[in-house]
């Protein structure tokens, strides 16, 4: 029997009509969905966390400058007091 179209959808009876070459060949090709899929989920989530960060360090001076404390700018962006101060000493 000849393989299914590589972007069609198998029904279950499709792929049980398959030899198993063939049905190791689909399930690769699922496997290689399910591996790309969860790379670009993984690359979106460490992309917002990476934007969050830059937004955060341009944020952070301008409060510093309007006089807020480390403390105050800690509770309000949810960053370490430490990662506060470091940002305030590379500005200075």
């Amino acid at each position: 029997m000849s393989e299914a179209n590589p972007g069609k959808v198998m029904t279950t009876r499709e792929f049980l009509k398959l030899d198993r070459e063939a049905k190791q060949r689909e399930e690769d090709r699922k496997k290689f969905f399910r591996d790309q899929a969860s790379a670009w989920a993984y690359a979106k989530r460490i992309g917002r966390e990476e934007a969050r960060k830059e937004i955060l360090f341009s944020i952070v001076p301008n409060m510093l400058r309007m006089g807020l404390s480390v403390a105050v700018i800690a509770q309000a962006t949810g960053m370490t007091e430490s990662e506060i101060e470091r940002i305030k000493h590379n500005k200075e």
